[in-house]
């Protein structure tokens, strides 16, 4: 069973907050040594990654700003984790989506899954939450079902 989350590159305050008690509310525990900061590279990002077997993901959609990193999206996290980190390979991933980019994201997911590189079952591994829905109490039981479900079918 799943019970940690590693929060990678997470979003600014107000969404951060939010997601991370609704994570809590949910039963799963984020320690603060398990963050993954905005200002991470790449490189330092994947390294760390590659410590966590076992945990959720926690990955926002709009991932990074930087100049100096090529991953800037969150499924350009999922796709490197996919590629490279077999042990992460079945983790829930949980993808927050600031309303600005809601239009982006289906774009690129309708492009992704053209392509073949958003496969079924990685699609089923990614939980996005609408930032709208930061303010339903019922989205911990989302979370929640989502971990457990995925945690189910491979057992």
């Amino acid at each position: 069973m799943f019970t940690k989350v590693t929060p990678v590159r997470p979003y600014w305050s107000e969404i951060r907050d939010k997601m991370f008690n609704h994570i809590t509310v949910a039963g799963f525990t984020i320690d603060k040594a398990d963050v993954i900061g905005v200002n991470e590279t790449d490189e330092g990002l994947m390294s760390q990654l590659m410590t966590r077997e076992g945990h959720i993901l926690l990955v926002p959609y709009n991932a990074s700003s930087s100049e100096a990193t090529s991953m800037k999206t969150g499924l350009d996290v999922v796709f490197a984790i996919n590629d490279h980190i077999p042990n992460l390979s079945h983790s829930p991933i949980i993808m927050p989506v600031a309303t600005s980019l809601s239009n982006s994201l289906r774009t690129r997911l309708a492009k992704e899954r053209e392509s073949g590189r958003l496969t079924p079952e990685l699609n089923r591994q990614i939980l996005f939450v609408a930032e709208s829905d930061l303010d339903r109490p019922e989205l911990a039981q989302r979370i929640r079902r989502h971990v457990e479900k995925l945690d189910q079918s491979h057992t």
